[in-house]
């Protein structure tokens, strides 16, 4: 029986400091962008992490999900990143961590779940 996601709340103080250590552990990392006047879609974006990471502020919509096996390709694992709320060419930054770390950062972040 599959698990629903649970989402955790993050202080927005924590935002760039966590988002640098996943990233720094991560084994997967997309950074997309997005402009509405051109299209719905996302697109694969060339800019950096310390580009896109340059883009968080108080406006982006982040995330911080402990992701459960929703799918048979897809292990268990960790979820953050943000997207950006204020700019015409939206930038999304997706972060993929190991489960193993939940703990750690729940701790050291002191997250709690919003769901």
């Amino acid at each position: 029986m599959q698990q629903p996601d649970i989402f955790y709340k993050v202080d927005s103080k924590y935002w760039e400091e966590l988002t640098k250590e996943a990233q720094s552990e991560s084994f997967e990392l997309h950074i997309d962008q997005k402009n509405a006047s051109e299209s719905w879609s996302r697109r694969s974006s060339n800019l950096t992490f310390k580009e896109a990471l340059a883009t968080l502020n108080e406006k982006v919509h982040y995330i911080f999900i402990h992701r459960r096996e929703y799918f048979p390709f897809q292990k268990e694992h960790i979820e953050t990143g943000f997207s950006t709320m204020d700019r015409d060419d939206n930038v999304l930054v997706f972060i993929k961590v190991s489960i193993e770390r939940l703990d750690y950062y729940i701790k050291k972040y002191k997250m709690k779940p919003i769901n």
